[in-house]
């Protein structure tokens, strides 16, 4: 399943593939990184 993010936070756009077994979130400080993660979980 893909799972598609637009206008959240600082977040523009974003895709993820959550059929993968592993997930990596890597970034800078304050890019939108916790925001993906927390999203996830409203699924």
């Amino acid at each position: 399943m893909i799972f598609k993010i637009e206008n959240l936070g600082i977040i523009e756009k974003a895709e993820i593939d959550l059929n993968k077994d592993l997930i990596l979130l890597c970034g800078h400080n304050n890019t939108g990184k916790s925001y993906l993660a927390k999203s996830r979980h409203f699924i």
